[in-house]
Order: C-alpha cells, then structure tokens, then sequence
C-alpha cells in the first residue's frame, strides 16, 4: 500500500514519527519548520512517502502569488531524505504535486542524503558549491585546513573561553541524545 500524507506543523508528534528511521538534519525538524513558517508565514508541512518499508519525507513550504501556488524547501538542507532506494518515488511525486496543482518546486537537496532515485537529475539544477569538514583529520591537519581569519580566531579563543562548556559528562548526554537524529 502506498501512503502520501501532509503533517501539520501542530502534529508535532506525528512529524517526529514521521522522521523516525530517516537520516536527516536539523533542517527536517518540526521545530525548525515552525520557525521558518514564523519567519515567511507560508504554510508548511512534511511531505511523507510509505510504501511497504520505504519511507521518504521532505519538508514543503508552500508560496501563493497570484492564484497559483508554487513549493520551496524551508531554510536549511532538507530536501528529499528516505531510508531506503525506490526508483519509482519519482512518479508519485509528480502525482502528488499534480494533484495540489502547484506550478513550480525548488527543492534544496542536502548532498549528504541525496539518493539519485527521488528524482530525475536532468530535472535538477546545481547553484553551488558545498565544503564539508573530515572528522576524520586530526586537530592539526582540521587546523591547517582553516582558513587565514579562523585560525587568527581560534588563536585568541581566550577571550570567549569562558562560554565553552567542558563538563564531559554533560557534553556526552548531549551528543548521545541527539546524534542520530542528525
């Protein structure tokens, strides 16, 4: 069976369900949605895609201009997010969005969740260039690979040493509470 649902931003509950078992980012989060939609004033949802244990969600804003309705991405990479392939997404979607009638979609994909299935990529269109940070590196090579000013920052830390929060056993509750999430 296949399921295509909107969730309200006031479904709070159901929109985290909805995200459960997706890698996603803070951009997905019901939270985050509710601040852009305070911000823009457009209404927004998530989109959630099921079929049998695929799941794909994305979160849709959607903007009126005189009579015709077209969808964005709320601020932050979300973009299109599942747990699993599914090469034929591509056609419900287009069902989906014929159904609402919407006359445009700018979708922002965030490329550390991209899955070439959900889309076409002659359909897409590449605006910029995105830099991601190896954790893997060590302090000195992440260091050496900073550039000119954030090293000069990370030189004079003293003067804003005293917000830094050291308690490892508060910092490790924090991380394990919220890294899967993101």
């Amino acid at each position: 069976m296949i399921i295509q649902r909107c969730i309200s931003l006031d479904s709070k509950d159901e929109w985290n369900e909805a995200l459960k078992g997706v890698k996603h980012s803070f951009a997905f989060t019901q939270e985050n949605c509710h601040a852009m939609k305070l911000t823009t004033g457009n209404n927004t949802y998530l989109y959630c895609f099921e079929k049998d244990k695929t799941k794909i969600v994305c979160p849709v804003s959607e903007r009126d201009y005189n009579g015709y309705t077209d969808i964005v991405t709320p601020f932050g990479f979300s973009g299109f997010a599942g747990n699993e392939d599914c090469s034929e997404f591509v056609n419900y979607w287009n069902e989906f969005v014929n159904e609402k009638k919407y006359v445009c979609g700018y979708i922002s994909q965030n490329p550390l969740f991209q899955n070439n299935t959900y889309y076409k990529n002659e359909e897409g269109y590449k605006s910029t260039n995105l830099y991601f940070i190896d954790l893997n590196l060590s302090l000195t090579e992440l260091f050496e690979n900073l550039d000119a000013n954030r090293k000069k920052q990370i030189k004079n830390y003293k003067s804003v040493e005293s917000k830094f929060i050291y308690d490892k056993k508060m910092l490790t509750e924090f991380f394990l509470n919220n890294y899967y999430d993101f």
